[in-house]
């Protein structure tokens, strides 16, 4: 990411300052001119008839200086002014690409530590590891919000219900998704109290790293005691579950508690959508063994 974007705001600034300097250019091209002018004006006046005295040469300075000098000096001054909007401009342009390659460079390492974390997730007595053993988790979710629900009397909002199975599966992973959740949180926060403003274009790599059962787990964990309060928030500002395979989530064929935002261009799930069948344009689930 080698070039900067620009700031709604900073490209206003820089217009105005280019519209700026331009008027003073401008101005300062007129005043050498008029300069001119009076300086052939004055030739004239004083020397047109020939044999000037001493008094002449004397009355063409004070001229001179009264009028053409003052003329140039202002010239000179709104070019000093050009040059001093031109070097302040070009300041602020290194300031700011100085910002972002130390903020990028931070961030990619963040993302390079979060994938090498997910690269070594693994478990005893489990050939599976890395970023396969999430569809592993899913389907022990899946499991035991099966068990829960067998033989008993649902009530209308199983998304509840998802979020206790889901609560009892980090209970007992919590070596694996505590430390992929909190490692994952950690990166959105940094994003999210950066002084960049184009934070969701930062947040979409983030999300392209997530796979399929990645993104259904951290719709729960969202929901779950361990992220209600903290990164909820910043899955719904910054759209995180946007893509997600909605036919995936355990209770499906319900709502969800999230707000819109939190899908993106594709409010599958949103509040006031009902997902189930019907959603014609979700993604097929893969076969799980």
């Amino acid at each position: 990411m080698n070039s900067e974007p620009k700031h709604p705001n900073a490209g206003k600034r820089e217009t105005a300052i280019k519209a700026w300097m331009w008027i003073f250019s401008v101005a300062a091209f007129i005043l050498v001119v008029l300069g001119v002018i009076e300086w052939h004006w004055g030739h004239r006046a004083f020397f047109g008839g020939g044999n000037p005295s001493l008094s002449d040469w004397g009355n063409y300075g004070s001229y001179l200086q009264g009028t053409v000098a003052s003329l140039w000096s202002l010239a000179a001054f709104f070019i000093i002014f050009v040059a001093f909007l031109a070097q302040k401009q070009q300041l602020s342009l290194q300031q700011r690409q100085f910002e972002r390659q130390s903020f990028e460079n931070h961030f990619f390492q963040l993302l390079a530590l979060h994938n090498k974390i997910v690269d070594d997730i693994r478990e005893p007595d489990c050939t599976t590891e890395g970023r396969p053993l999430f569809q592993i988790l899913w389907k022990r979710l899946k499991s035991t919000y099966e068990e829960m629900v067998d033989g008993r009397l649902v009530s209308e909002d199983t998304e509840e219900l998802a979020v206790v199975s889901y609560e009892n599966l980090f209970d007992r992973h919590q070596t694996i998704l505590a430390h992929y959740f909190r490692n994952l949180y950690q990166i959105i926060k940094f994003v999210d109290e950066s002084g960049i403003w184009d934070k969701k274009r930062y947040i979409s790599i983030v999300r392209a790293q997530l796979s399929t059962f990645e993104h259904i787990l951290l719709h729960y964990n969202g929901l779950s005691d361990y992220g209600r309060k903290r990164f909820k928030p910043l899955i719904e500002r910054y759209s995180l579950l946007e893509g997600m395979n909605p036919t995936l989530l355990v209770n499906s064929n319900e709502r969800s508690s999230y707000s819109k935002e939190a899908f993106g261009n594709y409010p599958a799930m949103s509040p006031i959508t009902e997902v189930g069948p019907s959603l014609g344009e979700s993604p097929p689930i893969p076969s799980v063994s």
